[in-house]
């Protein structure tokens, strides 16, 4: 299950979500998110795939892949995308504490350029810089 998510081959990222049969395939068999929360240190693929799979996990209950995630925004190098990622997906008080984090590591940029294996153009921006900029870390 873990080489799956691994090695997974998608032809469509807009449309291909065999990370919601991955993740459900972990919880329903009891296996560990640890492995999955590891692959977030291996190459962009990698990385970008076992993030997709722990954001459900937490979402479904795992903590262990919520604090993989939030250790990940702490110290990861991808950690802006991945921000962003449990902010569409999780309750608030689960990643808001995570503001002077980011603010600390974004290092005054405005704004972060979003790669374009999201679908998004490459002169499209992420919302980090704006996660920065919310009244509710700035005051």
């Amino acid at each position: 299950m873990y080489d799956g998510i691994r090695r997974d081959w998608k032809w469509d990222y807009q449309t291909d979500t065999r990370y919601l049969y991955q993740a459900r395939l972990v919880r329903d068999l009891n296996l560990s998110p640890k492995p999955v929360v590891d692959q977030l240190a291996g190459d962009e693929e990698e990385w970008s795939r076992a993030a997709d799979v722990l954001v459900l996990l937490a979402v479904a209950g795992s903590d262990e892949a919520r604090e993989g995630l939030r250790t990940y925004v702490r110290d990861g190098e991808h950690w802006a995308r991945v921000l962003e990622s449990v902010a569409d997906s999780w309750p608030g008080e689960w990643w808001e504490d995570l503001g002077d984090v980011a603010r600390a590591r974004i290092g005054g940029e405005e704004d972060l350029p979003c790669p374009s294996s999201r679908g998004a153009g490459s002169g499209s921006r992420c919302r980090a810089g704006g996660f920065l900029r919310d009244p509710r870390w700035t005051g």
